[in-house]
């Protein structure tokens, strides 16, 4: 749906990273909806959400500046089997990569209620089907 560009900031000197909404989906109001939410939703300031320095649109482009993490990518990640189930996938991404955010996230249990355990990796509490 959206693309995601590496840029540089001339004026703060800075890596950046750029996500871009464009033709054909700009033209879709759920869409463009969901892209603007995510904008003001990422917005949070907490050390594991990647921090907003700007969003907005020229033209039909809609986009969002925000810190750039150097890493890797969630296709990397996720790799060619895609893990098979989107909460089987989330777990093993989440699995010692961030801390739930007070109120939010799970507590040691069973983020989707059907048990079984996440990746073997020592310590992990994320469960999954």
């Amino acid at each position: 749906m959206a693309s995601v560009y590496q840029a540089s900031d001339r004026v703060l000197q800075r890596t950046v990273a750029v996500k871009v909404l464009g033709p054909p989906y700009d033209q879709h109001p759920v869409l463009l909806e969901r892209f603007r939410h995510e904008a003001r939703a990422a917005a949070l300031s907490h050390p594991n959400i990647v921090a907003v320095f700007d969003s907005g649109s020229q033209g039909d482009v809609h986009y969002i500046v925000m810190e750039y993490v150097q890493g890797e990518t969630l296709a990397d990640i996720l790799g060619p089997s895609r893990l098979g189930g989107c909460c089987g996938a989330a777990a093993h991404i989440g699995c010692g990569r961030a801390t739930p955010v007070s109120g939010h996230g799970h507590d040691g249990g069973s983020s989707c209620g059907r048990g079984g355990s996440c990746c073997g990796r020592s310590g992990c509490a994320v469960t999954s089907p």
